[in-house]
């Protein structure tokens, strides 16, 4: 009798069992409803179930639909907040659902719901590139540069970091450019910008010429800032500072003497470099790139 109301109860649980999976199933079917209805909000309530249940966990494709339901969240709700928890999420489902199938149907179905992400990623970098809100362009160009790849995979991901930090760098020496001041976190953070991309491309024309006029402009602010009414130990030491300055110049400037006379702003590097000689008192230097400026020139009419 034991035996009996034993197997009725695992029967009376299989049962339950298969009630509970449909009910999962249900979920998911109701959550696709509501998407092809354009109701992003209740598809965001089933779906949301679905994969939190024992079934749909797993399931790759219940992961691909809660992507592309919480793209569109973003794009309805947050398309202007540049830390979307919708946009995120979009992502961590999308890469979920690879996760659990990495096919290459199911990495192609995946892949309009990154292109779309990314091309958000990008945006908001863009728009954020500024000393003021530097950090936020840094941290979604990284989401961008993470996911663009799961959107094309041919993407060179170098030649992004190239152009994006050379941007950064730029951000930082306009500010320099402009307020004339001793902003030691704008000189640092437009430094270690170009230094990223030297350590990409180290032959990277623009970023050899601008680490050269950035060190360059800060040895001679350090001069021009000096009043004359300061003690002698703080001129002896601004002055130190400021050949430093020109020294650490002096290989990027050095670096146009590898560039053909055909390059068209060779003349701007001779001239850089013809600067950082007369910052450093090397005379014997100057003239002979003086000469090189003055033989480019009438090579080309000038």
């Amino acid at each position: 009798m034991k035996r009996i109301k034993h197997i009725l109860l695992i029967m009376m649980l299989l049962f339950a069992g298969h009630d509970i999976a449909v009910a999962q199933v249900e979920e998911y079917n109701t959550a696709f409803r509501f998407v092809e209805a354009g109701n992003w909000d209740s598809a965001k309530v089933h779906i949301d179930r679905f994969v939190l249940s024992r079934e749909g966990e797993k399931d790759a494709e219940g992961w691909y639909l809660r992507g592309y339901v919480y793209a569109r969240l973003y794009k309805k709700y947050e398309i202007s907040d540049h830390y979307s928890k919708y946009r995120a999420e979009a992502v961590n489902s999308a890469r979920k659902s690879i996760g659990i199938d990495p096919s290459q149907k199911n990495v192609a179905g995946n892949r309009p719901v990154f292109c779309s992400l990314a091309a958000g990623f990008y945006n908001s970098a863009v728009q954020t590139l500024d000393t003021a809100n530097f950090k936020t362009a840094i941290d979604n160009y990284n989401w961008y540069k993470n996911i663009v790849v799961n959107c094309d995979s041919s993407v060179n991901t170098a030649q992004k970091d190239v152009d994006f930090y050379l941007a950064l760098g730029t951000v930082f020496q306009d500010r320099l450019d402009s307020c004339h001041c001793d902003d030691s976190l704008a000189f640092v953070r437009a430094r270690d910008a170009y230094m990223k991309v030297l350590n990409i491309d180290p032959k990277n024309i623009k970023a050899n010429y601008d680490l050269g006029i950035l060190y360059h402009n800060h040895a001679v602010h350090l001069i021009m800032s000096l009043t004359g009414d300061e003690d002698l130990s703080v001129i002896i030491a601004r002055q130190d500072k400021a050949d430093k300055n020109f020294k650490s110049a002096l290989p990027f400037g050095e670096f146009g003497l590898q560039l053909p006379d055909s390059y068209p702003k060779k003349i701007d590097y001779l001239t850089l470099l013809f600067e950082i000689y007369r910052g450093l008192s090397e005379t014997d230097k100057m003239n002979k790139v003086q000469q090189q400026i003055d033989e480019l020139k009438k090579k080309s009419g000038g």
